[in-house]
């Protein structure tokens, strides 16, 4: 899904190729430093929608660590939502973002179901989309919900001539 995950899969590699360990790593490295697209789409979108909150999905963990570093590096508060946090944890983020304290909540589908985030957001990232449609709804129906007073604006991040075109051929 992007700079990141690419980074991630060649260190994998490099472990089970030690013949080419020393280009598979320089390769990472490389990637790591690589702000794609994708990152600066997101980056161009929020600073568009001003000061608002919103709830931002990807579907690797890896991803969401890196907005969460990128995000956090541009002043903004965020707050990482996924499946490997304890159940006390993932309250206290629902509970932190609902409160005010960080603009952002950058979850992984762990996110997708059983969160009322109405009250404080209106607005909804698909940085990655997910293959199966219900799972976007999903994804959105955290602020799509019964006592939401604004309109709710989802933005569905894709990068030409990436998988993201066949995920919306598909979708």
């Amino acid at each position: 899904s992007g700079p990141q995950a690419l980074a991630m899969a060649l260190d994998n590699r490099a472990r089970s190729r030690p013949d080419d360990r020393n280009l598979l790593e320089s390769l990472a490295q490389a990637a790591r430093a690589i702000r794609g697209s994708k990152e600066q789409l997101l980056l161009r979108v929020l600073k568009e929608v001003g000061d608002e909150p919103a709830v931002i999905f990807t579907l690797r963990i890896e991803t969401l660590n890196r907005l969460v570093e990128i995000l956090s590096a541009e002043g903004h508060e965020t707050l990482p939502y996924y499946g490997g946090l304890s159940g006390s944890q993932r309250e206290g983020a629902i509970a932190a973002f609902t409160k005010g304290n960080a603009r952002f909540l950058i979850a992984t589908d762990a996110g997708a179901e059983g969160l009322n985030l109405h009250q404080r957001c209106n607005l909804v990232v698909n940085y990655d989309l997910h293959w199966n449609p219900m799972k976007l709804e999903q994804r959105i129906g955290r602020v799509h919900r019964f006592g939401q007073e604004r309109p709710v604006t989802v933005f569905n991040l894709a990068v030409r001539d990436t998988v993201d075109d066949y995920v919306l051929e598909v979708l």
